[in-house]
């Protein structure tokens, strides 16, 4: 008889103790990551500025039409201009466009534009000192662009002064028929450490030569 009894507690107590897959379960997660020093990569401070550089495209808007005077849009030669400004670009993939508020800047710059799948930017002229206002903007462009190409569309007399803000040299108006240019202004170092040498500009031509 008191074997039997003794047999059934046994088996009582085995009953009730919990099973290897059971303690499992019920055991808090071990804190492994916790245990383990945070991995650190040191990176050396010259290669956080190891990119290409930046490259600003400044185009005047393409010829326009007479009236209405105000804000006249583009003749038929100049809708020519702005489509052979997409074959000019055409090996540049532009990172944003640029343009004033005008019909004739906005028209110049949607073929290029709708061929790269891209959103015209209007910086509007606004104020009573347009030379300020420009070189500002700028200012501003080359500091966003780094360091990627973009391109800006403006005025016989409000590019010359966005070039000179970057390149620190004096540049004259356009003349009133010059509309075949680009200048490629490059900049080769992040604005934290940029330099007057690390600026050039260069002029290129598009489209039909400037009309006599």
């Amino acid at each position: 008889m008191l074997v039997r009894l003794g047999l059934l507690l046994a088996l009582l107590v085995a009953g009730c103790a919990p099973s290897p897959s059971e303690r499992a379960v019920d055991a808090p997660p071990r804190q492994v990551a916790d245990a383990l020093p945070a991995p650190t990569v040191d990176v050396p401070e010259e290669r956080i500025f190891d990119a290409p550089p930046t490259r600003i495209y400044f185009v005047r808007h393409a010829e326009k039409a007479t009236a209405p005077a105000d804000d006249p849009p583009l003749t038929e030669a100049g809708e020519t201009r702005a489509e052979a400004l997409v074959e000019a670009l055409g090996g540049e993939r532009l990172h944003a466009i640029y343009s004033s508020q005008f019909a004739r800047t906005r028209a110049t710059a949607a073929p290029i534009a709708a061929a790269q799948g891209r959103e015209v930017t209007v910086l509007p002229i606004e104020g009573p000192d347009t030379e300020a206002a420009v070189r500002a903007q700028a200012r501003q462009i080359a500091a966003d662009s780094f360091p990627y190409a973009v391109l800006v569309v403006g005025h016989s007399n409000t590019i010359p002064h966005m070039i000179s803000e970057l390149t620190g040299e004096p540049m004259a108006d356009l003349g009133d028929f010059e509309y075949d240019g680009i200048y490629v202004v490059t900049i080769s170092e992040h604005p934290s450490q940029r330099t007057p040498d690390d600026v050039r500009v260069e002029r290129r031509r598009y489209g039909a030569p400037n009309p006599e």
